[in-house]
């Protein structure tokens, strides 16, 4: 009877990781072919900055996919043989890889003075905090522990502490 409960389950959860997974997808090709609407004037100290951010933010994201190693899925559902990584850069953030892509395209947004990709950068991170919050839900369940991780760090930035 357990066994019954628990595959419809495992059922929707798959396609839930699927929705958030191709809406992310789909949120990257607006990104990249999304013409710009308004055409602002690029300043150089800005374009500067920007590739800075762009930099900062690959460097996140190598170190992160890293430290990730086998426990690395695209999809928000912590795979069976996971544990939970609370070192590292995940002791600042508890999704580094959502906050080194918006960092990405942040820069991005900054050195190309780009106010279509800032609109969609600012959609993305409304994005990654609602499928964040999907994931640390199903987190919650599978880590007893992740509760308290929650209350320590950051979930996309991190926590300043008084």
């Amino acid at each position: 009877m357990v066994l019954f409960l628990k595959a419809p389950f495992c059922f929707m959860m798959r396609q839930k990781d699927l929705l958030w997974v191709s809406g992310q997808l789909a949120l990257f090709l607006v990104y990249l072919f999304t013409p710009e609407i308004v055409v602002l004037k690029k300043v150089q100290f800005f374009t500067n900055i920007g590739f800075v951010l762009m930099c900062l933010g690959a460097v996140i994201l190598v170190v992160v996919l890293l430290q990730l190693q086998s426990s690395l899925s695209p999809f928000p559902s912590p795979r069976k043989a996971t544990k939970l990584v609370t070192t590292g850069l995940f002791k600042w953030v508890r999704h580094p890889i959502y906050t080194g892509i918006l960092i990405i395209l942040f820069g991005y947004s900054v050195a190309y003075a780009s106010l279509s990709k800032l609109i969609i950068t600012i959609i993305f991170l409304n994005f990654f905090y609602w499928k964040a919050h999907y994931e640390e839900t199903l987190l919650t369940v599978r880590f007893p522990a992740y509760k308290k991780y929650k209350t320590q760090v950051g979930m996309l930035f991190p926590k300043i502490k008084r």
